[in-house]
């Protein structure tokens, strides 16, 4: 990891592993300073992260409310096509991410 952080200095990672903050802070890499750091499933105790809130209570009662609807209808075995629910997520600040201008917006000022 630090040796790819090192060759590509990105201004933000999205990610799904807790981990890479430790990673960061061992690498001396400050965080949100010198790299943003988002978390596509934050739960509820990451109370320092920024990411997204995959809602997942909300899902879980939507798939009850599935399960019970094929029970009432007596839909048994497997059905002739798939059903999805989309369940949106949210975006939740934190202090792993700020409102720094990215290397990009730098060079055009």
């Amino acid at each position: 990891f630090q040796t790819w952080f090192a060759k590509y200095r990105p201004d933000a990672i999205i990610t799904l592993h807790r981990e890479i903050l430790g990673w960061l802070n061992k690498a001396g890499v400050r965080v949100p300073e010198d790299v943003g750091v988002a978390h596509l499933d934050r739960e509820p105790e990451m109370t320092d992260w920024a990411g997204m809130d995959q809602n997942s209570y909300c899902i879980g009662s939507a798939a009850t409310d599935m399960l019970v609807g094929q029970l009432h209808n007596n839909e048994v075995g497997v059905p002739g096509f798939s059903k999805a629910i989309l369940i949106q997520s949210r975006w939740i600040p934190g202090a792993t991410v700020t409102g720094r201008k990215t290397k990009r917006q730098l060079v055009k000022s």
